[in-house]
């Protein structure tokens, strides 16, 4: 059976702590079609989100940090 996945980028505006990072994640992560989440070490200001887009889209993912308080937007390859 094949998969579709694909990569969204997201742009965290703000610094968060590790305690909103991990309800975030775990926030995404009961999303169906998210798969995987990583917040680089060298760049705290970037979400990585693997996804199933057709099961969730790059907007619900969003609108889960917006719901939250967290300033993000969505950065596609051009804005890297």
């Amino acid at each position: 059976m094949d998969i579709d996945l694909v990569d969204v980028t997201v742009q965290l505006q703000e610094d968060i702590s590790a305690e909103q990072l991990h309800g975030l994640e775990s926030a995404l992560h009961s999303l169906d079609g998210v798969v995987s989440t990583h917040v680089p070490d060298h760049n705290r200001h970037l979400l990585l989100v693997e996804m199933n887009p057709r099961r969730v889209d790059a907007d619900a993912v969003l609108n889960q940090l917006l719901q939250r308080g967290i300033h993000a937007k969505l950065l596609v390859p051009q804005q890297l």
